[in-house]
């Protein structure tokens, strides 16, 4: 496994990631995350987004079983946080985002993966994929809390070889074509 979620920090970067992944979280809304954002028996959180909106989004299984181990066997092992962030550093603060980003660095080499990863491109990554397994477009745009579709059209914009296997698949005109 390229991560040891053996260990706390581990555990917590499991989390993390599946939660940014599961979920399309900005890196704000991920650190600035707080244990009063979470309905563990709802799987669901709420927490104030860009420009200040009320946000709700599901917890996806996995994300929510990587996150409960990390808050029953990670978290209280970090050290004391000195507020309630979901996501703590051993300094015992809120985790950093340069901290993170750092760890998502050397994950991504690990998993010889050669492009940059970013927090970003785990929010970009989730859309497209929703938006490739046939999620509608408008749901996209909740699920990342974009003002307009717009914006969201722009944002999971995909390859050219991506479009060409979508239309080969399931445009009518294309059916029965090789």
């Amino acid at each position: 496994a390229v991560i040891d979620d053996s260990s706390p920090r581990g555990m917590r970067d499991r989390a993390a990631i599946e939660l940014l992944y599961a979920s399309g979280l900005r890196r704000r809304e991920l650190l600035s995350l707080r244990l009063g954002h979470l309905d563990l028996k709802q799987n669901q959180m709420r927490f104030q987004a860009k420009g200040d909106k009320d946000r709700v989004l599901p917890i996806a299984s996995q994300a929510a079983l990587s996150l409960g181990t990390y808050l029953r066997l990670g978290r209280p092992k970090m050290g004391r946080a000195k507020k309630d962030y979901v996501f703590v550093s051993p300094a015992r603060g809120p985790m950093k985002g340069e901290e993170f980003s750092v760890s998502l660095r050397s994950y991504a080499k690990t998993a010889d993966i050669n492009k940059r990863v970013t927090l970003h491109t785990i929010r970009h990554t989730a859309a497209t994929h929703l938006l490739l397994g046939g999620a509608d477009i408008r749901y996209i745009k909740e699920f990342l809390g974009h003002e307009s579709l717009k914006t969201t059209q722009l944002y999971t914009h995909l390859d050219v070889s991506q479009l060409a296997a979508v239309l080969k698949r399931y445009h009518p005109r294309e059916q029965g074509f090789s």
